[in-house]
C-alpha cells in the first residue's frame, strides 16, 4: 500500500511540475488509504497507449527514399550490424526497409565507399522483391574513357534486374563494356554489388 500511496504522490508532483493547476484542498482531502490499485495502473496505461505506435517510428530516411522512389513518410527503416561480409568489400551501410502501415518487410538498401581507378567511389543499391530496385552514384572520381563506363552502364541497365551477381555482370555484357584497363573500378565495385545480392538473397530466403 505504502507503494501506491508513494506512485500516486509521485503522479501528483509531477502534474504540479509541469504546471497543471492541481488544489491542495483535493490532495489533503483524499484519502489515500483508500487508493484502488486495479484503477491506477488501468490509469497509467491508458496514458502509454495513447502514444500511437506509428508515431515512434521514424519516418524513412530520404536517400533511401529517393534511392527507390517511394515516399518517406510510407515506410521506415532498421539499420543492420556491418559484419565481415560487408566491410570487407566497403560496404559503409546496410538497412531493412519496413512498411509503416503494417510492418511488413518491403527491400533491402547497401551504401558502399569503394576504391576505384580515380579514387573512392561511393554509390547505393536498394533490392526489392530479388530484383535490383534503384542504383545511385553518390560521388566518384573516374575517368570518362575508363570506370565511368562501368558507372554509366550500372546506372541505365542495373535497376530492374534480378538481383544476383551474374545479372549484374550481364549488364556490362548488354552494354557492351569491357573491363580490361578498368579492372581497378571493375574490381572494386563488383565483390560490394556480390555481397549485397548474397545478402539480399539469404536475409528473404
Amino acid at each position: 500500500m505504502k507503494q501506491i500511496v508513494w506512485i500516486k504522490t509521485l503522479l501528483l508532483f509531477t502534474l504540479v511540475s509541469c504546471g497543471t493547476a492541481v488544489s491542495s484542498t483535493s490532495i489533503q482531502s483524499e484519502n489515500l488509504s483508500s487508493l484502488d490499485p486495479t484503477s491506477l495502473t488501468s490509469e497509467i496505461s491508458s496514458e502509454l497507449i495513447s502514444v500511437s505506435s506509428e508515431e515512434l517510428m521514424p519516418s524513412l530516411t530520404t536517400k533511401w527514399a529517393t534511392l527507390l522512389s517511394i515516399p518517406e513518410a510510407n515506410y521506415t527503416e532498421t539499420n543492420l550490424e556491418l559484419t565481415n561480409e560487408f566491410t570487407s568489400v566497403d560496404i559503409i551501410e546496410v538497412a531493412v526497409i519496413y512498411s509503416r502501415n503494417d510492418a511488413t518487410f518491403y527491400g533491402l538498401v547497401y551504401e558502399a565507399n569503394v576504391l576505384g581507378n580515380g579514387g573512392r567511389i561511393r554509390f547505393r543499391i536498394g533490392i526489392v522483391d530479388e530484383t535490383f530496385a534503384g542504383f545511385y552514384v553518390v560521388t566518384h572520381s573516374e575517368h570518362t574513357s575508363f570506370g565511368m563506363k562501368i558507372i554509366n552502364a550500372l546506372n541505365t541497365g542495373l535497376v530492374g534486374q534480378p538481383a544476383t551477381y551474374e545479372a549484374a555482370v550481364n549488364v556490362l555484357i548488354t552494354k557492351n563494356v569491357s573491363v580490361t584497363n578498368i579492372t581497378e573500378t571493375y574490381n572494386a565495385m563488383y565483390p560490394a554489388i556480390e555481397a549485397m545480392a548474397n545478402h539480399a538473397m539469404q536475409f528473404q530466403a
